[in-house]
């Protein structure tokens, strides 16, 4: 009898081993990962707002429209308009219209052929040639080496962190790093 109990205790307490063991990798593995969603969309929309030198609101969308291809490599147009309010509405009436430049995402890095100057895209960004402008492939550690992020090469950008948070009501990847003038991110 005695040898039996030992034996069933013995069962139970590696039974009870593989049922947590088993627990635990349902719940690691059930943590939710964040999907990539690519920021390169045919009918994407951003609003970019700022106060000039003057004091007075400026609001630019950019929205790509359509594709084409450069040299056998497709992209999408990206087109840069003033934009004002329209009153008591959330949407925006479009004044003027010009081709920005052509965009481009290949494994979660973000390509640009800039065509126009904007005042938040200056930078290292030239006219005419394709430049990297995100790279969401980037781990802790690594320094960013973007065209439109603006550095000292003796103070360069390095990732610190890589977390996920709800930015403008979505899930999202943010890449942290610091700054001469302070911390600074992007949104995956």
């Amino acid at each position: 009898m005695r040898l039996s109990l030992t034996k069933r205790i013995k069962e139970n307490y590696n039974y009870m081993n593989k049922l947590i063991l088993f627990f635990i990798l349902l719940s690691t593995s059930s943590v939710n990962a964040q999907d990539y969603n690519p920021l390169v969309k045919e009918g994407a929309i951003w609003v970019i707002s700022y106060i000039d030198d003057y004091g007075i609101d400026n609001y630019n969308a950019f929205k790509i429209e359509s594709d084409t291809i450069v040299n056998n490599i497709s992209y999408q147009k990206v087109y840069n308009s003033q934009v004002e309010p329209i009153s008591g509405q959330t949407e925006f009436r479009f004044i003027n219209k010009s081709l920005f430049g052509l965009i481009r995402e290949t494994g979660k890095q973000v390509f640009l052929i800039k065509n126009e100057n904007y005042i938040f895209l200056s930078g290292d960004c030239p006219l005419g040639e394709e430049s990297l402008i995100y790279d969401f492939n980037l781990e802790i550690g690594d320094t960013i080496d973007l065209c439109n992020t603006m550095y000292f090469e003796d103070d360069p950008l390095i990732i610190n962190e890589i977390e996920t948070r709800i930015e403008f009501d979505i899930v999202s990847k943010i890449f942290s790093y610091s700054e001469f003038y302070g911390d600074g991110y992007l949104i995956e």
